[in-house]
């Protein structure tokens, strides 16, 4: 299982003298998941019998499978125009950075695109107001950034950003959301977004590796996060 293929992830915390176990149940097709899927069940041996007995279920994942994209995309990749974003229809993987730079797109939808080899930035379009994407893997980072149309940004595959998280000096942005579950390993920034009123967005993040800062939003007046977000992680 490589870290890019990781697609949730789920805590089973007690004494360090039980050992933690697992267990994989194939899905058949059929109205869970269409196409059929996996099951994974996660608990403490109770008993020390080495085999994950039925009461001994802490927690249970199901993963059906997806369709497969078309094809990979090697290196890295710039978003100009709407026929840019045309033709990453079909696209389930790119092997390096995706640039949305200085862009004449107003919105920006990749359902198929599921992991980034390299970073996603999202810089300086002067017209861009919504970005929605099923991303489960970023390595390298996730940037949004002085996009002064931005209204809503969604990452909606969960999974693991590989690096920071900023997102800054877009002025119209009042909702963005990280979905479940969602690991960022680096350090996040939430600064000088004028029109964001909550971090609700983020109540779903499960671990933070680096440091937390959120300044200069001017209209922000809650939190609005999960109590389980480590509160180790330093803010300013």
């Amino acid at each position: 299982l490589s870290d890019d293929e990781v697609e949730t992830t789920s805590y089973v915390c007690g004494e360090p003298e039980r050992t933690v176990l697992t267990k994989t149940e194939a899905i058949a097709a059929g109205t869970e998941c269409p196409l059929g899927g996996s099951r994974v069940l996660a608990g403490r041996d109770e008993n020390a019998n080495n085999l994950l007995e039925t009461s001994e279920v802490e927690t249970t994942l199901t993963l059906c499978r997806e369709r497969q994209a078309a094809w990979t995309y090697f290196g890295d990749y710039t978003i100009h125009n709407a026929a840019d974003v045309a033709a990453l229809a079909d696209v389930g993987h790119i092997t390096g950075r995706l640039r949305i730079e200085a862009s004449t797109v107003e919105e920006i939808d990749l359902p198929t695109l599921t992991t980034l080899g390299g970073a996603l930035h999202i810089q300086d379009n002067p017209q861009l107001k919504r970005f929605d994407s099923t991303l489960k893997f970023v390595s390298g980072g996730v940037i949004i950034q002085g996009n002064p149309q931005l209204e809503s940004f969604w990452l909606s595959g969960g999974g693991t950003i590989r690096g920071g998280f900023t997102l800054a000096q877009n002025e119209r942005l009042d909702h963005f959301t990280l979905f479940n579950p969602m690991d960022i390993t680096g350090s996040v920034v939430i600064e000088s977004n004028a029109a964001l009123t909550s971090l609700h967005g983020m109540r779903l993040v499960a671990r933070i590796g680096g440091s937390l800062t959120v300044k200069n939003n001017a209209s922000l007046t809650t939190a609005g996060w999960r109590d389980t977000l480590d509160h180790n992680v330093p803010y300013g």
